[in-house]
């Protein structure tokens, strides 16, 4: 019996090691490629936007984005109001991780936490209502979580209530269907303006 445990446990270790493994080459590989796209639109003027199809279109933007936030953590408010948009989107959609993640972690993480006023409205601007009501829920869900950690109170559950669980699992059946990507795309082209390459002192006008 002892050893049938200590095979189990051994298993379950070199397991849980392939797995870290795996996810560390997922990971290396999935920087590796941003920072491709971030170098090859370190420039995206208005002829090269519009040469792009509309997936490439998509990863350049992403990318550019993604770049300024390993440069600078607090490059938040600096961003467009369209760059918001995209990366709050992006971001929601890492959090998914494609069924496996938990929308919750998105209201946990320090990354994702600055754009949570942004949810909403970023779904609403790429004309999906459905996300949107997803995440209106989802952030009076964590709203709750929030007061129950300061007052030390228990929340009240009814039968019916919606957990984080069952918001990942709305979104992800959304998301299966292609629509947000197109859409998503079609909103990037509609603000042209809002991603191609500017001046800094329109960064400061932003900003101010």
């Amino acid at each position: 019996m002892i050893q049938i445990l200590m095979t189990m446990a051994f298993v379950f270790v070199m397991m849980t090691l392939m797995s870290n493994m795996m996810m560390k080459k997922q990971q290396k590989k999935y920087v590796e490629k941003m920072e491709e796209y971030s170098q090859q639109y370190a420039h995206l003027d208005e002829k090269t936007f519009d040469e792009l199809d509309d997936n490439e279109l998509k990863n350049a933007v992403v990318a550019r984005i993604w770049k300024r936030r390993q440069e600078n953590e607090d490059v938040i408010p600096l961003l467009t109001e369209g760059e918001k948009i995209v990366y709050t989107v992006y971001l929601v959609e890492n959090t998914i991780q494609g069924g496996r993640g938990s929308l919750y972690n998105f209201f946990v993480n320090e990354r994702s936490k600055p754009l949570i006023d942004h949810l909403v409205p970023a779904y609403q601007a790429l004309e999906c209502p459905e996300i949107a009501d997803i995440m209106e829920q989802a952030i009076a869900l964590n709203e709750k979580y929030i007061q129950e950690e300061e007052t030390g109170e228990a929340m009240e559950y009814q039968e019916g209530d919606l957990t984080f669980d069952d918001f990942s699992k709305q979104l992800f059946d959304v998301m299966q269907r292609g629509e947000l990507a197109d859409k998503m795309s079609h909103y990037i082209r509609l603000q042209k303006q809002e991603f191609i390459d500017r001046g800094e002192e329109d960064e400061k006008d932003i900003s101010e």
